[in-house]
């Protein structure tokens, strides 16, 4: 603002010279013609009728001036139109200025807005998920999933029909949970204004999810078809990462799952001799 109101006080000092020297101009013009006037009648007193025609060339000088003063005008209004030019830039940049000042503001409202209600939807889920019920149908699927395999069922078999008996058992709390799930995901993914921080928030709801969660969550995703969706997600965010892997019902199951989902699990060499074993 300083150098804007510096750069004003400069083009009205430099408007004002102009006029000066017009004022100047003027009166030394004036000043000329008087005394030319005088001298004539004082050394031509008998010879006026001839020296009166030398005026000529006096008002050609002044149809001259008139010319100059026209001309001079003109470049008074030019310059008058590249200030205004320039004044116009000046208000342009400081418009741009606040629309740039009023989009950051608007920017950190919508992210203040999108952290009110992620946090209250991560305080939402944590209240509904019933931790004793991922424990009771880990164990269940497992003991389901054990029997088959002793009563001859093929691998495919025994883990689908074991999935699909816990999920009917548990169908209300189970369906209801990864639902939410879902949903915080999706609104996460959907967010245009935290392109550069969705794996931080996935990150933090990530951490809520225990060794259950994540056991049932990768059985849910790989072996059903209703996981789908979710699954999608999964592998976008990495968000198996920290599954207890030597803890599912057998570890060739890893391979139905695509490596993405385990997030930088998969830089572990322990992981890696799981997974291709």
């Amino acid at each position: 603002m300083w150098v804007k109101g510096k750069s004003r006080l400069s083009k009205t000092q430099n408007s004002k010279q102009p006029i000066w020297a017009l004022v100047v101009s003027g009166f030394v013009v004036t000043l000329l013609w008087a005394s030319s006037a005088a001298l004539i009648s004082f050394f031509w007193k008998e010879d006026r009728g001839i020296i009166g025609d030398q005026f000529g060339a006096i008002n050609a000088l002044f149809t001259g001036l008139a010319f100059a003063g026209l001309i001079y005008t003109i470049l008074l209004q030019r310059e008058e139109l590249q200030s205004q030019r320039e004044e116009l830039a000046l208000t342009r940049e400081e418009i741009k200025g606040q629309k740039q000042e009023l989009e950051n503001q608007n920017k950190t409202l919508r992210l203040q807005r999108f952290d009110n209600t992620f946090f209250n939807l991560l305080s939402t889920f944590n209240e509904v998920v019933n931790k004793s019920i991922f424990e009771d149908a880990w164990i269940e699927l497992k003991r389901s999933y054990d029997i088959r395999k002793k009563q001859g069922w093929g691998e495919e078999e025994s883990i689908n029909d074991s999935h699909e008996r816990v999920y009917r058992l548990y169908e209300g709390e189970l369906g209801h949970y990864y639902r939410i799930l879902y949903r915080i995901l999706v609104f996460v993914d959907d967010s245009p204004n935290i392109d550069a921080d969705k794996l931080s928030y996935v990150k933090m709801l990530r951490s809520l999810l225990s060794n259950q969660e994540l056991k049932m969550l990768f059985y849910n995703c790989v072996y059903t078809e209703k996981g789908e969706n979710l699954l999608a997600l999964v592998l976008k965010y990495g968000l198996l990462d920290n599954l207890p892997y030597k803890d599912i019902l057998h570890i060739s199951h890893l391979k139905k799952c695509d490596l993405k989902a385990f997030g930088n699990m998969i830089n572990s060499e322990d992981f890696q001799t799981n997974y291709n074993a």
